[in-house]
């Protein structure tokens, strides 16, 4: 049994664990491992996750009597054990999964492995069983290259959507701004980081925790000349309002503490800054549904690089945003979502027109991301700014679309 890590680990930093079987026979191969504190062999060492389809987890109860295979939020107090395990014997030899160490260092932890050659006979007879440990030792922190948040607008929702509120919304997408969170270049999630349809909680050993739980991480940016190291991720849910603490983990250590201020909702429509004239006014993304190449709702030529075409009645369009807070049926957060939902209490308005989406709530096949559908109703021809409320939050002042 190899680890990415060696045989060190930096608490909360996932590493690859690869285990070979050699044996002089050809044969079909297998194998269950674990991980507990040297100090307890009944406590649990942090987490597995598989990474392929011939892997499973699953969750034991310390007698051994219950198990269950592990769901997505880590497994239940009353089955606490966790065991990585083949799903099918195959004449493969190697298995490879990740392993996240506990959060904090709490001495050595062990890991277990055993293995079955098999002859494929249908008995145990000629079979072969093998089993290794490997103790690995907490890693020195380097506090000089901790992770550290910036302490002015460290977090904030996501740039390319328009909010005037510095408040954060369960399930919002939002930026991390600061020093030291990751030395490569730009790491975006790919469909291998996600099990089945949740998101990942981790990018290259990076990690955000809000309110003690794992945010969902989207993006990784190294710093830039003149601009700061930056993390993409979206708030989970079930903190409840009010200050809340922010940290970002990764090899060197942990941040410090940063509060943010949670709220059910806030409203914070896609509206990039590339979507703002020549005279300073800034317009929602607004898209036709169905229509190849993507064109965008504005005054043609308004937007220098945009694809413009002013709305007109009887134009189905699209806009999207994040932050609107739960739906019914409530989808949760970090994972793609699979069924049809809508928002509560929409009212719209195009100035002093009132519109009514067909459509309000979170995108299928996507996470996080709200979606409106409108029908553009007869109305002169002009700019005219979003407003209205969801549940009763009101939208935010200063955006538009452009209809005639």
């Amino acid at each position: 049994m190899t680890l990415s890590g060696g045989t060190s680990y930096t608490p909360g930093v996932a590493q690859t664990v690869t285990v070979t079987i050699t044996d002089s026979a050809g044969r079909l191969y297998g194998m269950q491992a674990t991980a507990r504190l040297a100090s307890s062999s009944s406590t649990q060492a942090g987490g597995f996750r598989a990474t392929s389809d011939r892997i499973q987890v699953e969750c034991w109860s310390t007698d051994f009597l219950r198990d269950a295979m592990k769901p997505s939020t880590g497994c239940p107090a009353a089955q606490p054990l966790e065991y990585v395990t083949h799903t099918r014997a195959e004449a493969g030899n190697t298995f490879t999964f990740e392993w996240t160490p506990p959060a904090t260092a709490n001495g050595n932890v062990i890991l277990y492995v055993a293995a079955n050659a098999a002859n494929g006979n249908g008995s145990n007879s000629g079979d072969r069983i093998y089993s290794t440990t490997v103790t690995l030792t907490p890693a020195a922190v380097q506090t000089s290259n901790r992770p550290a948040v910036r302490a002015t607008d460290g977090v904030l929702v996501a740039g390319d959507f328009y909010s005037q509120s510095k408040n954060i919304a369960p399930g919002s997408w939002v930026e991390i701004r600061g020093d030291n969170f990751y030395s490569g270049d730009v790491r975006v999630w790919q469909g291998g980081d996600f099990t089945g349809i949740n998101a990942p909680t981790s990018l290259e050993g990076v990690s955000v925790s809000v309110g003690g739980k794992p945010a969902f991480m989207y993006v990784l940016v190294a710093a830039r000349p003149g601009l700061p190291s930056q993390i993409n991720a979206q708030i989970p849910d079930g903190l409840g309002n009010g200050a809340q603490t922010l940290t970002v983990r990764n090899a060197n250590g942990t941040s410090d503490n940063y509060t943010i201020n949670m709220v059910d909702r806030v409203p914070s429509f896609l509206a990039p800054g590339a979507f703002k004239n020549a005279a300073g006014r800034q317009y929602i993304a607004a898209v036709y549904e169905g229509v190849s190449p993507t064109t965008f709702v504005c005054a043609p030529n308004s937007l220098p690089g945009i694809p413009c075409r002013s709305a007109r009645a009887g134009d189905n369009i699209s806009f999207y945003g994040v932050g609107f807070g739960s739906t019914t049926p409530d989808q949760g957060t970090g994972r793609i979502v699979q069924v049809r939902n809508d928002l509560p209490n929409v009212v719209l308005r195009f100035g002093t027109q009132a519109v009514t989406p067909s459509f309000a709530g979170l995108a299928t096949g996507a996470v996080g991301l709200y979606q409106f559908n409108i029908t553009v109703p007869t109305i002169a021809a002009g700019d005219y700014e979003l407003a209205g409320s969801i549940g009763g939050v009101p939208l935010p002042a200063g955006l538009f679309i452009n209809l005639r």
